[in-house]
């Protein structure tokens, strides 16, 4: 791997509030994947650990940044009281430098829980989720947990009192409703934040049509997408998002069931001719949907991954593609919580780039991304994105906290005068 190249000293100065999964992973490696009623075998006993999209996200960047200083993260939640779930996550969050201040536990609440299930041969995996409260969370709870935020940490910090503000969100567990409110708030606020959304599930599973996720409807998914400044999809869900939005028919249905499946098979077939193509068509495909989708957006920054065929970044109305780091075949693990880390390479490298203008007491937060920024950003948060691959579960263990060491080579011994 090759060493990020952000200079030495401390890192600079941010802060990242997020909304989202938080969950308690229960990872089980079979030695094949469970299919229709087929019976299948572990290899090992099943391992807890703590996970969730924006979890693990705040976790890697603390691991990627090694300086708790200049590194704040904190993360809007409700969690119950069991001991050994509630409890026990809010004490591994803390391991982790997650701040928990604005963490709604509660015993009327239960802590969301989801089953990992790893094939032990190609590291592939499927995950039942059960979001327990996280799936209650709605505007009312967001303005609460906003407010204690203004009200205790909102102001930045730093050395020379300009962090920049990150406020990420995702589409995977929270609903739409509350997502757009957290987004509003985070636009809005006398500090404005810059909002990041990890576009983690498409509209075939979100939408409350298919009886899924049950996420909310589509205009509450595209208002998601519109207030979102940088912006992270997987490629099934841009690939169903470009194929709504290029639709004026799609995007005015309302509920309508056959028409999200019909988006949903389209996208399939997409994917499974890409499967069997070669690197170029893959490389054109992601490219070509970042850039309709950059097109019909503006955000200041789009990204598509698509695993091993790397990721296109939009920017600057531009379009590039980027390869994907490799992990070594034979230190593959599992790739749970691989775009998850992805994303946390990308706010710390997009930090490192000075991309966020100062902060100034009433002036709307900026972004400016050049084509070139996003493409480093992007080559830093791939990299990360393989390590996590190489480690067991989706949070940063010692291997990988090793590696993030000379990946990013700050706070290291400077020479005596």
């Amino acid at each position: 791997m090759r060493r990020v190249a952000f200079g030495r000293g401390h890192p600079a100065p941010l802060r990242v509030v997020a909304l989202g999964s938080n969950v308690i992973d229960h990872v089980t490696r079979v030695k094949k994947l469970p299919r229709g009623a087929v019976k299948c075998y572990a290899e090992a006993g099943t391992e807890k650990d703590a996970g969730g999209v924006v979890l693990n996200q705040l976790a890697w960047i603390q691991a990627i940044r090694r300086d708790p200083h200049n590194t704040q993260t904190y993360l809007m939640a409700k969690q119950g009281t069991e001991p050994l779930e509630g409890v026990w996550l809010r004490e591994k969050m803390q391991q982790l430098r997650i701040k928990t201040d604005l963490v709604q536990a509660r015993p009327e609440h239960s802590t969301a829980q989801s089953h990992v299930f790893v094939d032990a041969h190609t590291a592939e995996r499927c995950i039942v989720m059960h979001r327990g409260a996280t799936q209650t969370i709605g505007p009312e709870d967001v303005d609460v947990m906003w407010d204690e935020y203004t009200r205790t940490v909102h102001r930045p910090s730093g050395s020379d009192g300009q962090a920049s503000l990150f406020a990420s969100t995702e589409i995977s567990q929270v609903g739409l409703v509350a997502v757009n409110r957290f987004l509003e708030l985070a636009r809005n606020a006398s500090y404005p934040h810059v909002t990041f959304l990890d576009v983690d599930v498409p509209p075939s599973v979100a939408d409350t049509a298919m009886d899924d996720a049950n996420l909310g409807v589509w205009h509450e998914y595209e208002m998601a997408l519109r207030g979102s400044r940088l912006i992270k999809f997987s490629l099934t869900s841009a690939l169903q998002v470009a194929e709504i939005l290029k639709d004026e028919r799609l995007r005015n249905a309302h509920q309508d069931k056959g028409a999200l499946e019909r988006v949903e098979a389209a996208a399939m077939c997409v994917e499974q001719t890409l499967a069997g193509s070669s690197e170029s068509a893959r490389r054109e495909c992601v490219m070509q949907c970042a850039r309709e989708l950059g097109d019909i957006l503006q955000p200041d920054m789009l990204v598509v991954t698509a695993g091993s065929a790397g990721c296109a970044v939009f920017a600057d109305r531009d379009v590039r593609h980027v390869l994907a780091e490799r992990a070594s075949k034979h230190t593959v693990t599992d790739t749970t919580g691989a775009g998850d880390a992805f994303s946390a390479g990308l706010l710390a490298a997009l930090t490192e780039r000075r991309v966020h203008d100062p902060i100034r007491g009433g002036v709307r937060a900026s972004c400016s991304v050049s084509l070139a920024d996003a493409a480093h950003a992007a080559e830093c948060a791939s990299q990360v994105a393989a390590l996590c691959c190489e480690t067991a579960g989706a949070l940063p263990g010692a291997h990988a906290r090793t590696q993030l060491a000379q990946l990013f080579p700050w706070n290291e011994p400077q020479p005596s005068a």
